[in-house]
């Protein structure tokens, strides 16, 4: 009976060592993918996502990465398909939500896009970029007092986000010039808020 605990024992040890190498290849790859996407080699972490999935299939941070390359290529309904698998294996990853909304905004499908978006600030609600994102949302539907609601949550959030101040005043109906630039006075009237925006939207 001993003989047999300590096969099993050493049984488990063996499994335990071959996930851990198998992990350590995924993660590998994945790193490597994200190196070649933003080289812009797309096709070269394609391949490495792909590898990846082959190793574990029910990675959910691969899935995501390889539903942000093929977004980038407008590859939407692909990209639809690794952002739901990714769901499917973990369906409060705000990470997902927020990937799979850009993929609906860009499809024009904002109600979708909305939910998610959503979805992703009830799971991290310091999600500066999904406040920003479904504010735009709001603004492009008139709904400008959610808009200002979310603008001003991700003010909240960082009060160095410039895109965020911009945006709280171009919904408050805030005078824009021709290139969308808060007048100079705005700035030299010792308007932190404009300032920001102005230094980072108009030069």
């Amino acid at each position: 009976m001993k003989g047999i605990q300590a096969g099993v024992f050493l049984m488990l040890i063996a499994f335990s060592c071959a996930a851990q190498s198998v992990n350590f290849q995924v993660q590998k790859l994945l790193a490597e993918g994200r190196v070649q996407d933003q080289k812009g080699e797309f096709a070269k972490a394609e391949e490495s996502y792909g590898l990846a999935l082959y190793l574990d299939s029910t990675n959910v941070a691969t899935h995501i990465a390889l539903g942000i390359l093929y977004h980038k290529c407008d590859r939407y309904e692909k990209a639809l398909v690794e952002l739901n698998t990714a769901l499917q294996y973990d369906i409060q990853n705000a990470d997902a939500h927020f990937v799979r909304a850009n993929i609906y905004t860009d499809m024009g499908m904002l109600s979708f896009a909305l939910s998610d978006y959503s979805h992703a600030i009830a799971e991290e609600p310091t999600m500066l970029y999904a406040y920003l994102n479904r504010g735009f949302i709001y603004s492009e539907m008139s709904l400008f007092e959610n808009a200002i609601n979310d603008f001003s949550i991700a003010i909240q959030i960082d009060r160095d986000a410039a895109v965020a101040h911009y945006s709280l005043m171009r919904v408050q109906g805030v005078p824009v010039l021709e290139k969308n630039c808060f007048y100079a006075e705005n700035q030299s009237a010792n308007d932190i808020r404009a300032s920001m925006v102005f230094n980072t939207f108009c030069f």
